[in-house]
């Protein structure tokens, strides 16, 4: 695990998605950590249920598919508008993904543009 949480969990999630790992298996308790923090950041408001953990990462999955295309497309809206001299347009775009993304590792790559 890395110093950040979220990054871990994120590259945790990375596993799960590419197969290195598996929900089906044991899990330790560093990898159900993990997955309260990414249940956090992309499903505000829903419960962490051990009966409902296969339903959760899937969500978990799901969520993290949707906004990791929203997020490379607002930064590609982003960049274009700005190349094209539409700076409020640009800003635009960046504040509107802030404002309806829950996930605060996504909304920090739009932060930084």
């Amino acid at each position: 695990m890395t110093n950040d949480p979220l990054q871990s969990a994120f590259q945790m999630l990375a596993d799960f998605k590419n197969g290195s790992i598996t929900y089906r298996i044991k899990m330790n308790s560093e990898q159900i950590f993990l997955l309260r923090i990414l249940c956090e950041d992309l499903l505000p408001g829903q419960d962490f249920e051990w009966k409902n953990l296969e339903c959760i990462i899937i969500k978990i999955m799901r969520a993290d598919s949707l906004w990791n295309k929203r997020c490379q497309l607002a930064i590609s809206d982003f960049y274009s508008m700005r190349q094209s001299g539409r700076k409020n347009e640009a800003r635009e775009i960046q504040e509107n993904f802030i404002e309806a993304c829950p996930s605060s590792w996504y909304r920090k790559f739009i932060i930084d543009l």
